[in-house]
């Protein structure tokens, strides 16, 4: 039979086989239970790691995504002068091709006229 050293006295204590199940019954359930508490530690840090890196993908995609905006707002602003630019180029041209039309014809009257 196995015997246990007294704490407090220090004499050798045999002990039944009922006692030594029941002991071996415990540090096995607090083994069960540390392993388990363990266990479950590990998940959540395994979890919060993914999560976070998936924080970090999404933070660099709306990074991306943001960039990829501001370039086409850029390109849209730089569009719209260029075409106002052009739409007054235009006009430009209208108003001197209407006072040359304007001169030729005055000039082409007054031809007639002396004539």
């Amino acid at each position: 039979m196995d015997s246990v050293k007294c704490p407090h006295c220090g004499k050798q204590v045999e002990l039944s086989e009922a006692i030594v199940h029941e002991l071996q019954a415990q540090v096995r359930d607090e083994e069960r239970k540390n392993l388990k508490a363990e266990f479950e530690k590990e998940k959540a840090e395994e979890k919060a790691n993914q999560e976070k890196k998936l924080r970090e993908e999404f933070a660099l995609e709306n990074k991306q995504k943001a960039n990829e905006l501001i370039e086409a707002k850029k390109k849209e602003i730089e569009l719209s002068e260029k075409l106002a630019k052009e739409k007054e180029e235009r006009g430009k041209s209208e108003e001197k091709i209407k006072e040359e039309t304007l001169k030729e014809a005055s000039e082409k009257s007054r031809l007639d006229k002396l004539e």
